[in-house]
């Protein structure tokens, strides 16, 4: 597996994994916007001067509900705690109390209920929480598209990454089946809490109340990432303002902080964690935008309406008129290659721009020392002076990516294979443009990706294709045919190139049928989206 060593990963401020049904929060820093003053000055205080309640002297009870008041606590309001050692059960509830105050005070929502919260350590975490079963089919549907995005090897499993990832950097989650939030203490038989990471779970409970997170993970990756653009924008916008008044003294005493974390754990793959982190990126920066507009009423609004893709939350001035235009569904394969499904039925996925873009910037972040295909640099979104937008941390788009309008993977599996061995894996990755000229940069891109990871160019028989075989160590070998047809680029792959046209045969290629705005062919075909490759495991945000 390819490791970041943990200097690198402090400068990258790496996040997240995330899981139907359960939100997750590590516990090194990640969203963090670490808001100076002059910063501030311009950052919207989120309600705070209009819709929380005013707190008396004594911090009495009101005489009804108000927003920034629960179960008998002010925002406020100090604590007389002491946590060396951990937190007494009535001390956790008195935080518990008071983050909720101070929750809806930022947010300007009230806590329909109270959010039960369970401390656990990380041995008991990875015992209950990491693993399970996965069906084989979806376990190479896994491994071809982290396959595709060169992100895991053919030597590797996706889904064991993955979880190896989550397994040592979960500081906490909510689960939206039981409705309650779980953190992971660091200290065996210990209470300790992080203050902002249980704000940002109690963030999640609160928008379960008000708006219902059930149906928000997506059919797609594309459609999980824009989805949860919204759900984690909107949590991590309001957790700036949390963060900040926890260091400007606005609430009254520190922020509850467990003792010093320790350094954070290397990564199984940095590629799939930037995949992850793309909304926890570009979501606060969509979700302030919406708030300028018309406050935290534009904000609750869109939960009604989604963003259509990820590039809405990349660029926010495209919400709500952008659609993605994917390729139509065609599979061309012959019989010696079944098409998998993931276990929910679906036999595809759209990925997206910032999916694409993370594939081609991934080896510069595991490797420093090596430029690949985009610099590790042009990740950095920074001021004049080199400081990170603390609202948009990240940059998700280049010059190969740019012009993005769609695109439709498809995975196979080499059919009449003995049960217990590994089929052999293969695919096609269809991506649409906004023109010829996008689409022959992406080739140009991928082209050098291909070559990164030891692919020597061949002669090609069509002149509109560009043939690759990769033979070295490394997991990725087999030939790769792109296939450049107007504003449409076809990747596919095989383990040879004898096999090639098995998958999807190249004196086909400039035969597509048109797609339609929605992506579905120009002929009957019953088949839906697919949930993200991390979205079937549980993620992870970090806070913060």
């Amino acid at each position: 597996m390819n490791r970041v060593s943990w200097v690198f990963l402090v400068v990258l401020l790496l996040g997240v994994v995330f899981a139907t049904g359960i939100i997750t929060t590590p516990n090194a820093s990640a969203t963090n916007t670490n808001l100076d003053s002059e910063q501030a000055g311009s950052f919207p205080m989120l309600g705070l001067a209009d819709c929380a309640g005013e707190p008396p002297a004594d911090f009495s009870p009101p005489e009804e509900n108000v927003l920034g008041w629960h179960d008998g606590y002010w925002y406020n309001q100090p604590l007389d705690i002491d946590t060396t050692g951990g937190l007494t059960e009535p001390e956790l509830d008195a935080v518990i109390a008071r983050a909720m105050a101070r929750w809806e005070a930022l947010r300007c929502l009230p806590f329909d209920e109270s959010v039960p919260v369970e401390v656990i350590d990380r041995e008991t975490f990875q015992a209950e929480y990491v693993g399970g079963d996965r069906s084989e089919e979806t376990r190479l549907f896994e491994n071809a598209r982290a396959l595709a995005l060169f992100m895991v090897g053919q030597d590797e499993d996706a889904i064991e990454v993955i979880e190896a990832n989550r397994g040592v950097t979960v500081g906490g989650f909510y689960s939206i089946a039981e409705e309650k939030i779980v953190l992971v203490s660091g200290a065996e038989g210990e209470i300790h809490v992080n203050e902002p990471i249980l704000g940002h779970e109690l963030g999640h409970a609160l928008q379960n109340q008000h708006f219902g997170l059930e149906g928000y993970a997506g059919s797609t990756t594309d459609a999980h990432n824009a989805n949860l653009g919204i759900v984690e924008g909107d949590v991590v916008l309001t957790e700036a303002a949390y963060d900040y008044h926890c260091t400007d003294g606005y609430w009254a005493g520190e922020c509850v902080m467990p003792p010093e974390d320790r350094l954070p754990p290397d990564l199984a793959s940095v590629g799939l964690f930037l995949i992850s982190f793309q909304p926890y990126s570009d979501g606060p920066n969509f979700v302030s935008t919406l708030y300028e507009t018309a406050g935290w009423d534009a904000v609750n609004a869109v939960y009604e309406r989604y963003p259509s893709s990820a590039k809405t939350v990349m660029y926010p001035e495209l919400y709500p008129d952008f659609t993605p235009v994917h390729p139509a569904y065609d599979d061309r394969s012959s019989d010696r290659w079944a098409l998998l499904e993931h276990s929910t039925g679906e036999a595809y996925d759209h990925l997206g721009e910032p999916v694409l873009f993370a594939s081609l910037v991934a080896p510069s972040l595991e490797d420093p020392l090596n430029q690949g295909v985009i610099s590790a640099m042009s990740l950095f979104n920074t001021d004049p002076d080199g400081a990170p937008d603390p609202l948009n941390p990240y940059n998700y788009s280049s010059q190969f990516t740019d012009g993005w309008l769609g695109d439709r993977f498809l995975a196979y599996a080499e059919a009449g294979v003995e049960p217990g061995d590994d089929p052999a894996l293969a695919y096609t990755l269809t991506v649409r443009f906004d023109s010829n000229e996008a689409a022959s940069t992406f080739v140009d891109g991928w082209t050098q990706q291909l070559e990164h990871h030891g692919g020597e160019q061949h002669d090609s028989n069509h002149n509109t294709s560009t043939f690759v075989e990769i033979a070295t160590v490394g997991g990725f070998d087999g030939a790769y045919r792109l296939d450049l047809l107007d504003d449409t680029v076809r990747i596919v792959h095989a383990p040879s190139a004898e096999a090639l046209d098995e998958v999807f045969p190249i004196e086909e290629a400039a035969t597509t049928p048109t797609p339609t705005a929605d992506g579905s062919p120009g002929f009957t075909v019953a088949l839906v989206g697919f949930t993200l490759l991390l979205a079937s495991v549980i993620m992870a945000i970090r806070r913060s």
